[in-house]
């Protein structure tokens, strides 16, 4: 089996296709785990030409304009004469560019599409209808996450539809005590917000339900890790004005990527409210580290941790729901639900779940 990994968004921030696949590595992980069950190319688009070999993989770049209609023909001519099996095109916006793919390729080629987060076009949709033709799957790391386009009628079969995760960490489970030591943290009930403080991570129902359930429960700690937002100052007043948030709450502000994984592994619950997620690398990469989560009920989080079993979920924007969720909480073997959390992520959500649950799609495909 031959598999074309492609890309055809056009990335001009990166100066060379090693910065490329450095920045991109989540979405890549799964490559170093399938390229023993297939032989797997990966292309991207930075506005040069390059080549590199890297673990045993052939990555490239081309050069290409960035508009909608803009047809990367060099690109297509190098895909078309390596024959291969199956093309994974990620993103969902480049219809007339996979139009064009299509119709570069042989007959028994199979075109996957990734989704990103990204919704159906407005104006545009028409085109996206037509590439719905020529795509033989899509993945979507929830059913729950294709609806949108089933009901604007670009996708026009539900069978067409799998669930794959669009990336995943390479976080691992460290020592919680060196963790904690090294950021100065103690105790064993903290949780970890991390994301901007906006609409759509919704802080504020964070903050409410907390505050509740700091009544039930006093030694609980929240630490904020974020990098901006429309309601920075929001939060702040929402915690200024509560004697049980002021103290309980703690602002750590932007934090390096690299840093996550100590901190995820010094805490004891990831929590977030969030009302729309593709994926939710945050969410990863804690489960990866052992953190329990505590998340809002959207169809990515839902499908991530197994309907609820390996975590406790509450209603989107709902302060009272999230405080309900935390005393479920209080119930559990907390010991052994973060056991299992690590579990389940290896076993479902690393990238070697990714490459075989990729490769399995391919199969079930090609039996059609």
């Amino acid at each position: 089996m031959k598999l074309i990994d492609l890309n055809f968004h056009v990335h001009r921030e990166f100066g060379s296709l090693n910065d490329a696949v450095a920045s991109h590595k989540e979405a890549l992980g799964y490559v170093d785990h399938i390229k023993d069950q297939v032989e797997i190319q990966v292309i991207k688009h930075i506005g040069r030409e390059e080549t590199a070999v890297i673990n045993d993989v052939k990555y490239l770049s081309f050069n290409s304009s960035a508009g909608f209609f803009s047809i990367p023909f060099k690109t297509l001519s190098y895909v078309r004469k390596q024959k291969p099996d199956v093309v994974l095109v990620q993103g969902l916006i480049f219809p007339v560019q996979l139009i064009f793919l299509h119709f570069s390729l042989e007959r028994s080629c199979l075109l996957i599409a990734q989704n990103h987060a990204e919704g159906p076009f407005r104006i545009k949709r028409i085109l996206q209808q037509l590439a719905d033709r020529y795509i033989d799957a899509y993945l979507f790391t929830a059913f729950g996450n294709a609806k949108a386009w089933l009901d604007a009628g670009v996708i026009g079969r539900s069978e067409k539809i799998f669930e794959l995760q669009e990336g995943s960490t390479s976080f691992k489970k460290q020592d919680k005590t060196f963790c904690q030591n090294r950021l100065r943290i103690t105790g064993d009930n903290n949780f970890l917000f991390v994301g901007s403080l906006d609409k759509n991570k919704d802080p504020l129902t964070v903050l409410s339900g907390f505050e509740q359930f700091l009544a039930f429960d006093d030694t609980a700690r929240l630490y904020l890790v974020y990098q901006s937002g429309e309601l920075l100052e929001d939060v702040k007043k929402k915690i200024a004005g509560s004697s049980l948030l002021k103290t309980a709450v703690l602002m750590v502000g932007k934090v390096e990527h690299k840093e996550l994984e100590y901190w995820y592994n010094a805490v004891d619950f990831y929590i977030s409210a969030s009302h729309s997620e593709s994926t939710g690398y945050a969410l990863l990469e804690s489960m990866a580290c052992g953190c329990i989560p505590v998340i809002s009920d959207i169809p990515s989080y839902r499908k991530i941790i197994g309907d609820g079993k390996y975590g406790s979920l509450f209603s989107a924007g709902d302060a009272h729901s999230l405080y309900n969720a935390l005393i479920k909480l209080k119930r559990e073997d907390r010991v052994e639900l973060s056991r299992s959390v690590t579990d389940h992520f290896n076993k479902n959500c690393s990238f070697r779940a990714i490459a075989d649950g990729l490769y399995s799609i391919y199969k079930t495909l090609q039996a059609i």
